[in-house]
């Protein structure tokens, strides 16, 4: 462990819980553009889509085989990315909010290695968009 991941910060609990429901705030909004893109690719998908049944020849006659066409490719792309964002952002989101709602019941300073304090961003780093 190099003399870095040893270092502790100190942050009462109010500050955690407040940075806490900070990320909980943005994974919401995250949720909330994500479900629109899932909108907006479902909808393309729904008016791109198909399915239709082939008729392949076999000894003796013939088989029905099921073709689908999964319609625009990208927005096919989109809407499986936009399901998993808004699953990925959700579980964040939870996990914010029940650590928001665990330093709200403290009053009292906690020590934090870099990491945690990462976490919460309490080392002020804006986040990358």
């Amino acid at each position: 462990m190099s003399e870095r991941g040893k270092h502790l910060f100190q942050f009462h609990a109010s500050k955690i819980a407040n940075a806490a429901s900070e990320e909980a705030q943005y994974h919401e909004a995250r949720i909330r553009y994500w479900t629109g893109e899932l909108e907006t690719s479902t909808k393309r998908v729904e008016e791109t889509a198909g399915v239709r049944v082939q008729r392949v020849e076999v000894t003796g006659g013939w088989q029905p085989s099921v073709v689908v066409n999964y319609g625009d490719p990208s927005a096919y792309a989109r809407m499986g990315e936009s399901a998993r964002k808004i699953q990925e952002h959700h579980k964040a989101r939870e996990r914010y909010l029940s650590d928001a709602a665990l330093y709200f019941t403290q009053d009292r300073v906690y020590e934090l290695d870099a990491d945690d304090v990462a976490h919460f961003r309490l080392n002020g780093r804006a986040r990358e968009e």
